[in-house]
C-alpha cells in the first residue's frame, strides 16, 4: 500500500490516545507512512538548535553589558517535545522498514514493558548494560525533578515499543494468529511480486510465527511451500529453511498431510545441502521423510524416496540409502521413473567407490529407457560423463549423444548443458574432450542470462586458458 498522509493522521490521533499502540500499529503498516516524516523531525531539531544558538548568543551579549537573566521568549518557537517525539519515532520506523534495530536483551523485555508487566525504567538498565544501576539513579534524580518524570517515562515506553519483536506486534494489537498469518502471507506474496526481498523475508518470518500458533497444520504447509518456492530461485535464507523444516515436522505428525508435505520436503532437501546445513538439519529431514514415506503414494513417494536417499548418502548412511532405493525399484516401471531411480542407484555405487558400476547402471538406463523425457536423458548423460572411469574407453558416443540432446534445447540451457559436462571432463583429466564440448559456447552470453553460473563459467575459463584460449568463440 503506498504512503498515505491520511494514514499518518490516523496514527497521530491514536498517538494522542495511546502512543505505544500507535507505534506498534505504525510498525505493522510502515509502508503507508509518508517517507518525509524523518525530514520533519530533522527540521524540528535543526530549528531547535538554531533557536538555542541565537538564545545563547543574545544572553552572552547581554551578559557582557552586565545585563543577566535573559529568558527564552522572543527568539522563535520552542520545539514541542511531544511533536518531535512523534515525528522522530515515525522517521525511525520508516527508515528501518518497521523494525528499528534493538539489542537482544531489550527485545526480550520489550513486550513486558509495553504491557505494564515491567517497570519502564528497566529499559535504561537493559539498554546500558555497563551501567546496571542507571534505572535507580534516574528514579533518584527524577524525585528531585518530578515535572519531567512523564517525559522520561514516555521515552522509555517509546524505546520499548520500537524494540518489540515484529512477530509479537499483531498479538499485542489484538489480531488473531489466523489473521496475522493471512495478512503476512498476503504481504509476503506482494513483496515477492515487487521484488522487495527485504520485506518478503520479514513477512515470511511473521507468517511462520503465526502458523505456529494457529490450529491445525494447513498454515505450516502454506508457509513452508512459499519458502521453498523462493528457495528454487536462490532467495531462501538458512533461518527460513530451519523454520520450514520445523513446520513440515509439525505437519508430518498427521499422516493425512503426506500428499501435501512430501513434495515440499522433496524440494527442501537439496536446499539443505546447498546451504551447507546437512549436518545440522539432515538427520531431522530424514526423520520427517521416513514418517511421510509410510503413507506417501505415486510421484510423491518416488520423489521423496530419492531425495531422502541422496540425503542419506551425504550423511554417510550409504546402506540405508541403498535399502531405500531398492524398495522403490520394483514399484515404478515408467521410463522416466526408472531413469530417476538409476541416477540414485549410480550415486550409491559412486559413493561406494565403484565408478565402473555407476557407469554401468547409467548406460543400461540410457539404453533401456529411450522413451524417457529429454531433461532426464540430459541429466543422466551429464551424470554418466562425470562418473566415467578415467581408464575406460567408449565415452565419445555418449558425448555425441549429449551434443545432440543439447542442440534441441534453447539458450542458455543448451550452453549450460555443454558447460556442466565440459567441467566434469576437465575435472576428470579429459581436457581435450572438455574443450571440444565447450569451445563453441558463448561464455559471455551464459553469464548474462544465467548469473548464478558465473563461478562455474570462471572455472571453465581457467581451464580453457590452459589451451591458449581466453574465451569461447
Amino acid at each position: 500500500m503506498p504512503p498515505d498522509q491520511a494514514f499518518l493522521n490516523e496514527v497521530r490521533e491514536l498517538w494522542n490516545r495511546n502512543f505505544v499502540a500507535a507505534i506498534l500499529f505504525a510498525r505493522l503498516n510502515h509502508e503507508r507512512i509518508p517517507p518525509e516524516v524523518g525530514a520533519i523531525a530533522q527540521r524540528m531539531n535543526q530549528n531547535f538548535r538554531a533557536n538555542q544558538a541565537v538564545h545563547d548568543a543574545v544572553n552572552a551579549a547581554m551578559g557582557s553589558l552586565g545585563i543577566f537573566g535573559g529568558g527564552g521568549g522572543g527568539f522563535g518557537p520552542v520545539v514541542n517535545p511531544e511533536e518531535f517525539m512523534f515525528y522522530a519515532t515515525m522517521g525511525l520506523i520508516v527508515a528501518h522498514r518497521g523494525n528499528p534495530p534493538a539489542a537482544p536483551a531489550l527485545q526480550a523485555c520489550a513486550r513486558a514493558v509495553v504491557t505494564g508487566q515491567t517497570d519502564p525504567f528497566t529499559v535504561f538498565n537493559v539498554a546500558n548494560p555497563q551501567a546496571p544501576g542507571l534505572g535507580g539513579i534516574l528514579r533518584t534524580f527524577l524525585a528531585l525533578a518530578p515535572q519531567i518524570v512523564p517525559l522520561v517515562r514516555n521515552w522509555a515506553l517509546v524505546t520499548a515499543a520500537l524494540a518489540v519483536p515484529g512477530e509479537q506486534i499483531s498479538g499485542l494489537l489484538g489480531v488473531s494468529p489466523q489473521q496475522r498469518f493471512q495478512e503476512a502471507m498476503k504481504a509476503a506474496v506482494a513483496a515477492m511480486q515487487s521484488t522487495n526481498t527485504g520485506e518478503f523475508h520479514k513477512q515470511l518470518g511473521i507468517a511462520f510465527g503465526a502458523a505456529g500458533e494457529t490450529a491445525g497444520t494447513d498454515d505450516d504447509l502454506a508457509a513452508s511451500n512459499l519458502a521453498v518456492l523462493m528457495g528454487t530461485i536462490g532467495l531462501l535464507k538458512p533461518e527460513e529453511l530451519r523454520l520450514a523444516l520445523g513446520a513440515l515436522g509439525r505437519a508430518a505428525a498427521d499422516e493425512q498431510n503426506a500428499a501435501k508435505a512430501a513434495p515440499i520436503l522433496t524440494l527442501a532437501m537439496p536446499m539443505i545441502q546447498q546451504q551447507g546445513l546437512m549436518k545440522e538439519l539432515g538427520v531431522e529431514a530424514v526423520r520427517i521423510a521416513s514418517s511421510l514415506l509410510k503413507t506417501a503414494e505415486g510421484a510423491n513417494r518416488l520423489g521423496l524416496a530419492l531425495a531422502t536417499a541422496t540425503a542419506l548418502l551425504q550423511l554417510g548412511r550409504t546402506a540405508e540409502a541403498e535399502s531405500l532405493v531398492s524398495k522403490v525399484k520394483g514399484e515404478f516401471k515408467a521410463p522416466d521413473e526408472r531413469m530417476r531411480i538409476a541416477q540414485a542407484d549410480a550415486d550409491i555405487s559412486w559413493a561406494n567407490g565403484d565408478n565402473d558400476g555407476a557407469a554401468d547402471i547409467l548406460v543400461a538406463a540410457l539404453e533401456d529407457c529411450g522413451g524417457a523425457s529429454s531433461p532426464l536423458r540430459v541429466g543422466l548423460l551429464q551424470k554418466l560423463i562425470s562418473v566415467w572411469p578415467a581408464q575406460r574407453e567408449g565415452l565419445d558416443p555418449w558425448l555425441q549423444w549429449l551434443q545432440g540432446e543439447a542442440a534441441r534445447l534453447e539458450e542458455p540451457q543448451a550452453s549450460i548443458t555443454r558447460l556442466t559436462a565440459g567441467l566434469a571432463l576437465f575435472k576428470t583429466g579429459r581436457q581435450e574432450q572438455g574443450r571440444a564440448l565447450v569451445e563453441r559456447v558463448d561464455l559471455d552470453m551464459v553469464e548474462q542470462k544465467a548469473p548464478a553460473l558465473r563461478d562455474m563459467v570462471g572455472q571453465i575459463r581457467e581451464s580453457l586458458k590452459a589451451f591458449g584460449l581466453t574465451r569461447a568463440s
